[in-house]
């Protein structure tokens, strides 16, 4: 590699000799975690390789430290797609052929917004009638009010269905697409998690200043389903006297009475 003039380092996560392939997948997973959150402070970065026209050298680079050395782990360097980030093993003597066979998912969703606004047209009359008709079935078979295909939520995940369609080019079964109740109740959990985490990391900064919050709770009772919640709010001014306002944790109660004795336990739980 004469870009990088030969130069590999190991990146201290264990010795090749006691390497496997989950111990090589961790490692692969933290490059991709870290180029994608980029900027100041990355632990990795990617360095064009210039020696070489092959056509995969425009969507691939060398994966280094910050300082330009290359990544060397489990005998091999490693190389990542500009565009999304996926990251392979790599070694010049064993050729190019898994890089070659990547499919960018960003690629493939750009070309399909591309091919998307390019053919937009309206629906017909009864395409239009069809998709009414579903929609009023939706509603009456899971209880569900006739303003949610005006939320931008579900407008926007209906958009995201059209743009997958309309990229894939055939028909696709929509069980084989939709995710399972139990799919989204995970995704949501995951993201609250990782939501939660930063929501901490605020937290502790404005206390660290040693300035004060208030609190507020909120009690309701779902219409449909007579199930009853309870939501935290946090209200607090920064330095610059902003006000943030943030929701710390919504939960059920399930066969509790709303009395102050029983929401200043479920407030204290809560916290």
């Amino acid at each position: 590699m004469n870009a990088l003039d030969g130069k590999m380092v190991d990146v201290g996560v264990g010795s090749s000799s006691a390497s496997s392939k989950p111990d090589m997948m961790k490692l692969k997973n933290a490059i991709h975690r870290a180029l994608q959150k980029g900027g100041p402070g990355a632990q990795f970065v990617l360095k064009e390789e210039k020696a070489s026209f092959a056509q995969c050298w425009q969507r691939f680079a060398h994966v280094c430290h910050t300082d330009g050395t290359p990544v060397k782990e489990f005998d091999t360097g490693y190389m990542a797609c500009t565009k999304c980030h996926a990251v392979y093993a790599y070694e010049m003597r064993h050729g190019t052929s898994s890089l070659n066979g990547h499919r960018c998912r960003l690629v493939a969703a750009d070309a399909g917004a591309m091919r998307l606004f390019a053919t937009t047209v309206q629906p017909t009359t009864s395409q239009k009638r069809q998709v009414a008709r579903s929609a009023a079935m939706m509603c009456c078979e899971d209880l569900r009010p006739f303003s949610i295909v005006e939320d931008a939520g579900f407008r926007r995940y209906s958009q995201v269905l059209l743009d997958i369609g309309i990229s894939v080019g055939r028909g696709m079964k929509v069980d084989d697409l939709i995710p399972s109740r139990f799919t989204v109740k995970c995704q949501v959990m995951g993201d609250a998690e990782s939501l939660r985490d930063v929501v901490k990391a605020k937290l502790k900064e404005h206390f660290a200043e040693k300035i004060h919050a208030g609190f507020t709770v909120n009690l309701w009772t779902d219409s449909i389903k007579r199930t009853s919640f309870m939501s935290i709010t946090i209200h607090y001014i920064d330095g610059a006297f902003k006000l943030h306002v943030r929701t710390l944790q919504v939960w059920p109660l399930h066969d509790e009475s709303h009395t102050a004795v029983c929401v200043l336990k479920a407030f204290k739980e809560g916290l």
